[in-house]
């Protein structure tokens, strides 16, 4: 456990928060400040258009139920990823990105380097596990404080999405509570 003080960065109470740990769906913290950051530079706008391809619509576990052939906004992803933990809106996210999940698990990891964070181990960009190398995206809880605490002082606007009580598209059928 970590008990810190957010303006500050101060660690007040620790224990073991240097083990790496499995990091689930929060790797969609991650996931989410990198496609804020390509924005900020001008590399995409949050208004470009998505188009859901095969493999993006095959993703499991919790899901904002993307189709093949669906046209989503970046930053209708970027909700469904952050409100209903939206595992095929990060890959979706990610293929458009950098063309691959390969390539941008790489812009993860540079972004943890950026703030200092060293105690990783990325597989993917939604925190599922990958049954067939055995492995899962990994980070000590230092690591996930920085991480979270750089994010939301530089992108504040993620509270206001994360506050959304459910997402409901009437046109998809679609309707999910925040997880």
């Amino acid at each position: 456990y970590l008990l810190g003080d957010f303006k500050t960065g101060e660690i007040l109470e620790e224990k073991d928060i240097d083990s790496l740990r499995a990091i689930a769906s929060t790797s969609k913290i991650l996931t989410v400040y990198v496609v804020l950051d390509e924005a900020k530079k001008g590399n995409i706008s949050l208004d470009d258009k998505v188009t859901i391809d095969r493999e993006t619509a095959l993703i499991g576990g919790s899901s904002y139920e993307l189709k093949e052939g669906e046209i989503h906004t970046v930053k209708d992803l970027i909700k469904a990823a952050l409100v209903v933990s939206g595992n095929d809106s990060v890959f979706a996210l990610s293929k458009f990105i950098s063309g691959s999940e390969t390539e941008f698990v790489k812009l993860m990891g540079k972004k943890l380097d950026e703030l200092g964070i060293v105690d990783y181990e990325l597989v993917n960009s939604s925190g599922l596990p990958n049954y067939t190398i055995n492995k899962q995206n990994m980070m000590s809880t230092r690591g996930l404080f920085q991480l979270t605490r750089n994010i939301l002082m530089e992108y504040p606007e993620i509270l206001e999405i994360t506050s959304t009580p459910e997402i409901v598209e009437e046109q998809r059928e679609f309707k999910e509570k925040n997880t």
